[in-house]
């Protein structure tokens, strides 16, 4: 659309005043090099100062342009003759005289059969090959003939880094903007020259100074109706007061489903574009193309932009029209906008219904001439213009708008988000996630009222939920606000909602328990796990727009209203987070803390093969003094490659006191050794970590190689570690209670790696 109204209506026409910057182009890519030439006089606009750096750009203009940009010293042709290419038949007009004289300086050849073909948009190769001739940049010499006649030429846009501003594309139809970028970049020197009003080149100071000589008169021809001046042709004419038309182009596929009540529900869309000048748009007249409007709609018109949408005027409906008059939008010669009728749909229910322009000689659209102040006449739908008349109303209309579907009120899936391990959750702490969930809305926004989650103890104190991708607190949930006190139960309640999920979109949400300290009540060895059961009122939410309740779904298909577990039609699923232990201490972290580095020579004799650091997380539990991690076994994943270890051999001490120390057992003498580490609460060794602090146990053993010429490794670990399915490898207790596993987000942790 846009392409076509420039072809038709917008030649390239200066105008007329000071060098100020365009309107259109202040924040575009190329703005730099579009007021560059607009200030050295090469480049003037269209009226209204209208540049349009997004449209393209005929030969004709092209090299218009390009001329006035050649540097002071080329030599400027004398001609005769304006009938130089073959198609300058007929009346003169107001290029052949320029594109002669560049025909005469070799610039332009033109086509093949002898035409110039003025008004073709002109490709990027076109427009790369007549600058690099125009400002005799040097071509490459090819040890052999390339393999197309472009090949110099895009050697050259290369070197000259071209393509960092066009599309590297030959017959990419270059626009205005980009016309600017490349003269500017490829150009040895500006300003360069103007085209005086007999076709011949004149240097740009001159046709500068006289163009910016008067503010006030116009520089040639009379004032238009409005009293601005008019526009002048390349040749420096006043050009001829065009009638104004009007562009109107629906947008397919507009509307959609839609809630009883709902707000700003869109009901059509369409483009509308001035051609000839300025259109004050006074009048929009819409018919019901199926369906009937429902009593009640508060109907709009707005003007789109990106999201955001600003309000012209109010509509009226009347029988089966939608009219909306009484307003003045000015619509700018050649800029496409997008505009809405957007609605306030009543509450109750209504047959689905959708809109149209209104067929018809003066209904569809109403304005005149911004300029001239003439009224628009004559309204062609879809190329069809009615008798003879002259028709400057021009509708493309689809009828095809989708139809208002109304519903109820919208539907809320609530599903699992994502599976969460277990974790080991901290008294008087925020434990890490216990349950993920999703909300997702249909239909309309949707704000959660009413939520109920179990599974909890009463060494919780509240359940926090967040949104996971915000990192926003959303509510917290307690015991006190459910409708009945019950252990282990949390919920929320807020008739305003407690969040909104947002239509057509998902909110992940986390929930996090805060837990009592042992002081207060929490109780080691408790056992956690957060669900979301199918009773009645376990989630209660609300239509934002149809500002209805929503009913638990009834199986229908699509769904309609609350879904628990599912996101499809059918009966309610539970949704159970993992089982998480309560712990009055905890192990935070195990590192390797050998001195030697990986890759070491694999030690022989009775020596230490490994050492790991167990750190226990601070803590506040404080009921029989702060709660300490006691190591009660180890046990130790011993990997042997060419090496052996005598089973008995095995000895563990704490490396703050290396003279005491335990016996551990291994289950073989090679390969992938189980040595076990047990009761060393009762041992010589002291293997207690007082809370945020840490303990360094050391592995001996007694090695040799029994394989001198093989390859040899040797590495202590400690595996199957972060599952609570997966126990044994370490026990310890809190101080309360023992625990049989350990959760630190990896499932092994090794030692140094010895290799010979």
């Amino acid at each position: 659309m846009r392409r076509f109204l420039l072809a038709s209506f917008l030649l390239a026409v200066p105008a007329v005043g000071l060098a100020e910057p365009f309107i259109d182009t202040i924040h575009h890519e190329f703005s730099a090099q579009i007021e560059t030439l607009h200030e050295k006089g090469i480049v003037r606009g269209y009226a209204n100062d209208i540049f349009h750096p997004d449209y393209p750009i005929n030969r004709a203009e092209f090299l218009t342009i390009l001329l006035r940009s050649l540097p002071l010293s080329t030599p400027l042709p004398t001609i005769a003759d304006a009938h130089c290419f073959r198609d300058f038949t007929g009346q003169e007009q107001w290029f052949w005289k320029t594109a002669c004289n560049a025909r005469a300086m070799g610039i332009v050849q033109g086509y093949p059969d002898g035409t110039f073909g003025g008004a073709k948009a002109i490709a990027s190769i076109e427009a790369i090959k007549t600058l690099i001739q125009a400002f005799n940049i040097s071509l490459p010499t090819f040890i052999r003939a390339p393999d197309h006649w472009y090949d110099p030429y895009l050697y050259v846009a290369n070197q000259r880094g071209v393509f960092t501003v066009i599309p590297h594309i030959l017959t990419h139809q270059l626009t205005r903007g980009e016309m600017a970028a490349l003269i500017v970049l490829l150009a040895p020197m500006l300003p360069g020259r103007t085209i005086s009003s007999s076709g011949s080149l004149a240097s740009s100071a001159s046709a500068s100074s006289s163009s910016r000589s008067s503010s006030v008169r116009c520089s040639a021809g009379t004032p238009y109706p409005d009293g601005s001046c008019p526009p002048l042709d390349a040749n420096g004419f006043p050009l001829p007061l065009l009638r104004s038309q009007l562009f109107l182009q629906q947008v397919a596929g507009t509307g959609s489903d839609a809630v009883s009540g709902q707000s700003s529900a869109l009901l059509f869309a369409f483009d509308a574009t001035a051609g000839g000048q300025d259109v004050l748009l006074t009048s929009l007249t819409f018919q019901v193309a199926s369906g009937s409007i429902p009593a009640g709609t508060n109907v709009r018109l707005t003007r789109s932009d990106h999201g955001t949408e600003t309000p012209i005027a109010d509509g009226i409906i009347r029988g089966p029209l939608v009219i909306v008059s009484s307003f003045k939008f000015r619509l700018v010669a050649g800029v496409m906008q997008r505009f809405h009728i957007l609605a306030d749909l009543p509450r109750g229910s209504f047959s689905g219904f959708s809109l149209a322009f209104a067929s018809g000689e003066t209904q569809a659209a109403q304005g005149a001439g911004a300029i001239d102040g003439r009224e628009l006449t004559g309204v062609e739908f879809n190329g069809s213009c009615p008798g003879t008349s002259l028709c400057l109303i021009h509708v493309r209309t689809t009828n095809s708008s989708t139809a208002i579907t109304p519903r109820a009120a919208g539907t809320l899936a609530v599903t699992q988000d994502s599976s969460e391990p277990s974790h080991e959750v901290l008294l008087g702490a925020l434990s890490d996630p216990l349950l993920r969930l999703n909300f997702h809305a249909t239909g309309e926004d949707i704000a959660v009222t009413q939520l109920i989650l179990g599974g909890g103890t009463q060494s919780i104190v509240a359940l926090e939920l967040t949104d996971d991708r915000r990192k926003q607190l959303l509510a917290t949930m307690t015991s006190i606000q459910c409708p009945a006190v019950v252990a282990g139960r949390f919920c929320l309640q807020s008739a305003s909602g407690a969040f909104v999920v947002p239509k057509d979109a998902d909110r992940h949400v986390v929930v996090r328990a805060r837990v009592k300290r042992d002081t207060d009540g929490g109780k080691s060895g408790e056992t956690v796990a957060i669900t979301l059961q199918t009773d009645n009122g376990a989630v209660r939410a609300r239509g934002l727009q149809s500002d209805r309740d929503l009913l638990k779904n009834d199986g229908s298909n699509p769904p309609v209203g609350l879904l628990l577990g599912r996101s499809n039609a059918g009966g309610d699923l539970a949704i159970v987070g993992s089982t998480n232990d309560l712990v009055g201490a905890r192990i935070a972290s195990i590192e390797n803390v050998d001195s030697d580095p990986d890759n070491a020579s694999v030690p022989i004799g009775t020596t230490p093969i490994g050492a790991l650091r167990f750190r226990a997380a601070a803590n506040a539990n404080a009921q029989n003094g702060l709660n300490p991690v006691l190591l009660k076994s180890v046990t130790f994943t011993v990997t042997a490659v060419n090496v052996q270890i005598a089973t008995g051999s095995y000895l563990l001490a704490n490396r703050s006191d290396l003279t005491h120390t335990v016996s551990c057992s291994g289950d073989k003498r090679t390969g992938s050794i189980t040595v076990a580490c047990d009761h060393l609460d009762t041992s010589a060794i002291s293997t207690t970590i007082e809370q945020g602090a840490f303990l360094d146990l050391q592995l001996s053993a007694t090695v040799s190689a029994f394989d001198t010429t093989s390859p040899r490794t040797l590495q202590v670990s400690v595996n199957r570690l972060g599952s609570r399915d997966d126990t044994g490898s370490i026990v310890w207790d809190d101080g309360v209670f023992p625990f049989l596993w350990v959760d630190l987000g990896v499932s092994q942790v090794k030692s140094t790696l010895y290799r010979r």
